[in-house]
This record gives structure tokens, C-alpha cells and sequence, in this order.
């Protein structure tokens, strides 16, 4: 049991202040106008801060108030916005469109939903993102292309969480023998089962173990996948109460290995922190001045959680339960700084969005820019087979029509994906094989991938359109050990497809091709300008754009004919040209 009374375990106490500021008195750090006032909280980004502001428009800013880009937007927002870990931005328009940015402003496509969006979009590990209504669900690709499409039972209003296989838990408006019941689906599409989640569930979130779900009787428990079958949930942990009855959860909020469990009852706001490997409580402490039933926003910070009603804000530490800072905000609703949206930064700066098309920034702690860092990748490995041993099916698979192909451009296919996706990179692996193989001179009669440039046609053309980032490291390593001079340059053609290169691999082994070429290989240096510098433009960052422009610029040597000089120039030009904002 976690803390059998508020008054005796959990330490009911408001935390001491270290820095307290009245807003209202205060000159912001800096102050930015927009082309219209926010209709939503702004979201993160590597770089700042995204938000949708006016009517039809989406803007991306700097921590420092530097604006970087503004968009019009095909349509009209609904206040759901989404930011995927490598800074792609979701946003729904005229309640059933998907629109897709870069993170350099540009809009990549936009999609009809067949069903009105009612939450925010929820990226998935490699790439695709997953949609819901009332009572549907559907996944999309990076290209937009619907991967599946399913019915259910009518979902609550509770945000949809996702346990630590990628699988997704969603809450239904049902219960179940007086319990709330939770409806689980795999990324593919699968309904891997419905599940009694022990009773009424007022809070839950995604953490790095699982799925913590707050009850309404005070019961914390974290479910998880089993990793042994991912066919069913279990229960990692679970304590109760963890407050008095009185207290009821209100919302979760998780960061590494610690949740927050923030509840609200007579006697004001209380937190729990709890470790998600085994439930243990690092501390419990009261908000102070903040009334969790009035939250207006709250996040977990690099210094802890922050919350703000309101009229108040404050970050606390979790470690010890003080409070770094605490601040008194201006009238929302009237006067020269009325506000309607805030948002805080990991480095400490608070933002308030002003209806008057000005957003402030106030510096509340002093806190180091933190690098960022690519997020690797998880590519739902447990739910593909191993690609251990060559298939039967494989010389007529690489013989085959472009019928999978077609296939994969209508979308709607579900769980074949992983059939489909297992065959593809067993062909692949094979090939890799073989080329390794015959570079040591040791290799097995293949004469097949010796002679079959459908194996390009087909299968290389075939990764492209799954919108994911499943195949980014086998085409990164296809490139390193192609030979054959023909094949490579069909391979580097085909890349210009596969543009969704997140963790930089392909771009990376098109550099290797790139030194190794010779100057008289018009066709490969071609084919590397196109491929670059469709990578470049979908990517959509100045990363991306900085290693495209050194690797392209080696083609500017006299070694090189004019043609070639001249096609690469006009390459670059069209990534310098991807800098500027509309």
C-alpha cells in the first residue's frame, strides 16, 4: 500500500518557494506578434515551439521568440496538433483532413479522413500515425496513404495511450462489470483484446514500462505487454490507495522512469510520484496556490512538472518537492496582457499567448540549451519474423508483377503489412547476401539476382510506399555492397522514392557511392543529385540540408564535365532555396 491517509504518509505540505513573480509587473523577455492569436496550446520542437495561430495558419518559432516560418493552412484547424519526435507536424483541418509539414514549413500532402478526428493525432514508432473518431481507428503512412481502417465499440473521450510492445490502448465508454474497459489494437491493425481494467479509470498515461492507469478509488496500477506473447496485458505493479478517498486522479503525466499522479479533492492538489519500474514513491507533495480542477496546462519539465491554472503557475522538483519558481499570471480575460494559452520550455522560459496576437516570454529559471539528439527508431521488431532462412516463395516473388505494389498504393491492407514488409526484407537480406558473398569470392550460384532487374523494379520500388522508416537501413546497406554498375544506378534512382530517412542512414551511404563514383558515370551522379535532394526537401531540416550541400559540392571539382558541374549547381540551388520560408 502506497499512503493509507493524505494526513499520515503522504507528506501534505505546501513546498517552499524559492523565487516567487507577479507577472502582471513584469516586462516579458521578449515579445512576439503572430498573424493571429493562438487557438491552441503551442507544441514543442526540437527547435521551439509550433502553434496554430488566427484562422487558417500554422507557425513555428524559436525558444528566443524568433519566428522561423508561417503557413497558411488548406482549410480550417481544429485545435489538434502534433509534433512527431523527429519535429514532423500533424494538423487536422475542416474536422476530417490530415495535413502533413516538415519541419521546414512545407506542406507535404494532405489527406481525406473518412470519419471526424476527435483527438489530436498519436505518431507511432516509424512514421506511421494513428487516427480515431468516435468509434473508428485508422493508421497513415508518411505518404499518406490510410494502412487501415476499423469499427468499434464507441471510445471515451480519454486520450489513447501505447504500451511498451507499440501496441495502443484505447478506452471505451462501456464498462465492464462496473469497470472501465479497455479495447487494445495492435500498430497493424489487429484487435489484440478486450480487457476489464479493474475499475473506474479517471487518469492514464504512456510511460517507458507500460501504461500507468489511475482508478477512481485511489488504485494505481501499470499495465504492460507481455513480452513473451504480446497477446495479452498484465499487471507490472499495483498499490492501493494511494490517496484517501477524497481525492480523485485528475490527469498522469510521465518523464523517463518517474509519473506524476496529480488528483484534486477539498483540500486542494496533490501529487504522487511514483517510479514506473516498480511503483515505488519518490515523493508526495500539495500544489499550493494551483486548483488542478482548473489546470489550464501542465508538462513535465527538465526540473520537474510544471502546472498552471488560471492564476497561478509553478514548476516543482521532483526530487525533494520544493518549488523552483512560482509566478502570479495576468487577468486572462481582460486588459492589455489577456491571454488564452501558455506553454512552458525546457528552458525554463513561460510563454503566454496573448489574444492580442502577442506572445510574451518571461524567463522564469536559467536553464542550458539542451542539444538535440535524433531519437532512434523502435521499428516494432516483435511483431515481424525473423528473415533467418531464404522462403520458397522467393525467386517467384522476385519474378512476380507489380501487383503487391498496387496494392500497397490503395492502402486499407492491415496485417498484411507484415507479411508483406517480412518478405521484403528477406528478399532484400538475400540479395545482401549474395553481393557480400560475391565480393569474397566465396559465394553460391545465384544467377538469379545476377540477372533479374525486376529485383529493383519490384522490390526497391515497393519499400517506398509503406510511409515508414522499416526499410531505411537495409537500402543504406544495399548501396554499400551493390556491385554491378546498371543495378546500382536503378538503386540510386529509386531512393528518390524513399524519402522518409530520419536517422540519416541513406544519405550517409549515398555520400560513400558518391566518393567512390567515377567522374564519368553521368547517369549515378545524376541519380545522386535527384535522390539527395529529395531526401533533403522531405526532411525538411538545415541537418539534413548543410550534409546534402557538402556532399553535392564535391561535384563542383574540375574533375568533373560541365554537365555534371552544371546539374549539381542547379541542385543546389534547389536545397538553398528549401531555407526560405514562403
Amino acid at each position: 500500500m502506497f499512503f493509507h491517509t493524505a494526513e499520515c504518509a503522504f507528506a501534505v505540505f505546501p513546498a517552499g518557494r524559492s523565487q516567487s513573480m507577479d507577472l502582471s509587473a513584469m516586462d516579458p523577455g521578449w515579445t512576439t506578434v503572430f498573424a493571429g492569436e493562438a487557438i491552441c496550446s503551442p507544441v514543442s520542437t526540437s527547435y521551439g515551439f509550433v502553434v496554430l495561430v488566427g484562422r487558417n495558419m500554422i507557425a513555428a518559432c524559436t525558444t528566443q521568440g524568433k519566428i522561423l516560418w508561417q503557413k497558411y493552412l488548406p482549410g480550417t484547424p481544429k485545435p489538434f496538433l502534433t509534433v512527431t519526435p523527429d519535429d514532423f507536424i500533424y494538423v487536422v483541418t475542416d474536422t476530417h483532413k490530415l495535413c502533413l509539414f516538415n519541419p521546414g514549413g512545407l506542406l507535404l500532402w494532405t489527406t481525406e479522413v473518412p470519419f471526424e478526428i476527435a483527438e489530436a493525432p498519436l505518431p507511432g514508432n516509424d512514421g506511421r500515425i494513428f487516427l480515431h473518431s468516435s468509434d473508428k481507428v485508422a493508421c497513415y503512412g508518411m505518404n499518406g496513404i490510410c494502412k487501415w481502417l476499423m469499427t468499434t465499440d464507441c471510445l471515451s473521450n480519454r486520450p489513447a495511450c501505447v504500451l511498451n510492445d507499440g501496441s495502443l490502448l484505447f478506452f471505451l465508454e462501456k464498462t465492464a462489470g462496473g469497470s472501465t474497459a479497455g479495447l487494445r489494437i495492435s500498430p497493424f491493425g489487429n484487435v489484440l483484446e478486450q480487457i476489464s481494467l479493474g475499475g473506474i479509470v479517471c487518469a492514464a498515461g504512456t510511460c517507458t514500462t507500460g501504461v500507468l492507469v489511475a482508478l477512481a478509488d485511489g488504485t494505481a496500477v501499470m499495465y504492460a505487454a507481455d513480452s513473451q506473447t504480446q497477446n495479452s496485458l498484465i499487471i507490472l505493479w499495483s498499490v492501493s490507495p494511494v490517496l484517501q478517498t477524497g481525492f480523485k486522479p485528475l490527469l498522469i503525466r510521465s518523464e523517463s522512469d518517474l509519473s506524476c499522479i496529480i488528483y484534486t479533492g477539498k483540500s486542494g492538489t496533490s501529487i504522487a510520484v511514483v517510479k514506473n519500474s516498480n511503483g515505488a514513491v519518490v515523493s508526495g507533495f500539495t500544489a499550493g496556490d494551483i486548483n488542478a480542477g482548473n489546470l489550464v496546462y501542465f508538462s513535465a519539465s527538465s526540473g520537474g512538472l510544471m502546472l498552471s491554472d488560471t492564476k497561478n503557475a509553478a514548476e516543482y522538483s521532483l526530487a525533494d518537492s520544493s518549488i523552483s519558481w512560482h509566478a502570479s499570471l495576468p487577468e486572462r480575460n481582460t486588459g492589455e496582457r489577456a491571454w488564452n494559452y501558455l506553454y512552458y520550455t525546457q528552458q525554463g522560459t513561460l510563454i503566454l499567448c496573448g489574444t492580442s496576437w502577442a506572445f510574451s516570454g518571461y524567463r522564469m529559471i536559467q536553464r542550458p540549451e539542451n542539444a538535440f539528439q535524433d531519437k532512434k527508431s523502435d521499428l516494432y521488431c516483435c511483431y515481424y519474423r525473423s528473415p533467418d532462412v531464404v522462403p520458397d516463395y522467393l525467386q517467384n516473388y522476385i519474378r512476380s508483377d507489380p501487383a503487391l505494389q498496387k496494392d500497397i498504393l490503395a492502402g486499407y491492407y492491415g496485417n498484411r503489412e507484415i507479411e508483406w514488409v517480412y518478405e521484403l526484407q528477406t528478399a532484400i537480406d538475400s540479395y545482401i547476401d549474395f553481393r557480400q558473398q560475391k565480393i569474397s569470392n566465396v559465394r553460391e550460384e545465384m544467377e538469379l539476382f545476377d540477372s533479374e532487374k525486376l529485383f529493383y523494379e519490384n522490390i526497391m520500388n515497393q519499400t517506398a510506399y509503406f510511409g515508414t522508416n522499416v526499410f531505411a537501413g537495409r537500402i543504406a546497406r544495399l548501396l554499400s555492397v551493390e556491385a554491378d554498375p546498371v543495378f546500382l544506378v536503378m538503386l540510386v534512382h529509386t531512393i528518390s522514392a524513399y524519402t522518409y530517412d530520419p536517422d540519416g542512414l541513406i544519405l550517409t551511404s549515398l555520400s560513400a557511392v558518391l566518393m567512390k563514383a567515377n567522374p564519368s558515370e553521368h547517369e549515378l551522379l545524376y541519380g545522386i543529385c535527384d535522390s539527395v535532394y529529395a531526401i533533403c526537401r522531405f526532411m525538411g531540416r538545415p541537418a539534413f540540408y548543410r550534409k546534402g550541400k557538402v556532399m553535392l559540392s564535391r561535384l563542383l571539382f574540375q574533375v568533373y564535365d560541365n554537365k555534371t558541374i552544371a546539374y549539381a549547381r542547379n541542385t543546389l540551388s534547389k536545397i538553398n532555396a528549401l531555407y526560405i520560408s514562403d
